[in-house]
């Protein structure tokens, strides 16, 4: 008996050991992949028009899609999700994480460097996996064929089966994995560029959509939005013709000053706003978290000062602030504007007046709790437009391409028709 456990004392303490051996191997001093330099207006505009381009909203059920994005499209859009998201460890913060795609004929190679700040500051775990991809008809599969972590290269045929029960695991357990894997015709890789042929199925989007829902959206802001849509259904109901947004600011953020009695109002303001900015675009986001208790909504066009664009322009940018960050609605915002001085009504700094004003009010509501609870306070009981809206005299409208130099937005008209809009905004009653 002795024996036994004296040996079985010399194994943990030789499989302690090996374990630190292997995690001397995999654990480096410096990232093999550099994160990436903050995403500019530019980039943040080619991101933005690429998914506007993809937009399954106007796509026929049951019909086979073809989407093609190039290695340096997949950069950009990883970049912009690694910049953003919250690590769901409490030691990671953002931008801990760096990744790097490469494709080449029907492989993809994927390295990613992840911080490790509770192995202190200059550790870091390096991973790289290389898979090839293959297409019989219509059948697809694919296999792990390649897989390092740090120093260490994991034999072929055993990076093959890990892949493998990975893939199989995945399907058992999350179910929109399994929906999507089984919407997928092929997948070819070939000059730097992906394509992708499925099968669009509405039904498959709508629960693919709710699924990650439950799972992105945090349990608090899922409860603030079903209880705001469901004030929005209430009060779209006694709405008249025109109306103000101020006819919806009040009772949302009256409910909202309510709700934050036992809650964040942070988290209240972000539901007031998101749920306000996609019934601007003429939208009804219940069912995406809510499916029981889908509120009839009745649909109105919002105005600000008389003007349905103005509405939109305001909602949309503070809802994309409050979901994603400032810059994003600045840059979304700009696009609209820049496409339109190709025809229809021209570039506008009144339309980017509303877009400036949304943001700045989406992130001030949405900074800390004290800010939060001062404009629910504030626009629970808001009477004029102004207050929340900077003037609009004295800004250009109707700018089209033809007088759109290159150069426009570091132009002289350009900085201070901005400045002018920024200070507008900063006396405003709201922030005082």
């Amino acid at each position: 008996m002795k024996r036994l456990f004296k040996r079985l004392i010399i194994l943990l303490f030789l499989l302690g050991v090996g374990l630190g051996v292997l995690a001397g191997f995999a654990i480096d001093n410096a990232p093999k992949i550099k994160p990436s330099a903050e995403l500019n207006q530019r980039e943040l505009t080619r991101i933005e028009r690429f998914i506007r381009q993809n937009n399954p909203r106007n796509i026929r059920d049951g019909k086979q899609v073809k989407t093609e994005i190039s290695q340096a499209d997949i950069k950009l859009l990883i970049g912009y999700v690694l910049q953003r998201m919250e690590v769901n460890i409490p030691t990671f913060a953002k931008r801990q994480v760096a990744s790097l795609v490469s494709l080449h004929e029907n492989t993809a190679k994927i390295d990613l460097s992840i911080g490790l700040p509770e192995w202190g500051n200059e550790k870091f775990l390096n991973l790289s996996a290389e898979f090839v991809v293959k297409n019989e008809d219509d059948f697809y599969s694919s296999e792990l064929a390649a897989l390092s972590i740090g120093e260490i290269t994991v034999p072929p045929v055993i990076a093959k089966f890990l892949g493998n029960k990975a893939h199989t695991d995945l399907k058992e357990l999350i179910e929109e994995y399994d929906l999507i894997s089984s919407s997928i015709k092929n997948i070819v890789i070939e000059n730097k560029k992906l394509t992708l042929n499925y099968i669009y199925n509405k039904k498959v989007v709508a629960q693919i959509q709710q699924e990650l829902t439950y799972r992105v959206i945090p349990e608090n802001l899922r409860q603030a939005l079903i209880a705001q849509s469901q004030q929005l259904a209430f009060s779209s109901q006694q709405l008249e013709m025109q109306p103000s947004i101020n006819k919806l600011f009040r009772p949302m953020f009256e409910l909202a000053q309510t709700r934050s009695q036992a809650s964040d109002p942070v988290i209240e303001n972000k539901a007031v706003f998101i749920v306000l900015g996609a019934y601007a675009l003429n939208k009804n986001i219940t069912p995406y978290f809510d499916a029981s208790n889908q509120y009839a909504i009745k649909m109105h066009k919002l105005y600000l000062y008389k003007r349905h664009d103005l509405s939109k322009h305001f909602l949309v940018s503070a809802a994309i602030s409050s979901v994603a960050d400032p810059e994003l609605a600045k840059a979304v915002g700009l696009q609209k504007e820049v496409s339109d001085s190709g025809g229809g009504s021209g570039f506008s700094f009144v339309d980017l007046a509303a877009d400036y004003a949304g943001i700045r009010l989406a992130t001030y509501a949405t900074e800390n709790e004290a800010q939060a609870k001062q404009v629910q306070y504030y626009l629970a009981a808001v009477k004029h437009e102004n207050e929340y809206m900077p003037a609009i005299e004295k800004l250009a409208e109707g700018i089209y391409r033809t007088d759109l130099n290159t150069g426009f937005k570091s132009s002289e008209q350009y900085k201070e028709m901005e400045a002018l809009i920024i200070e507008r905004i900063k006396h405003l009653q709201v922030y005082q």
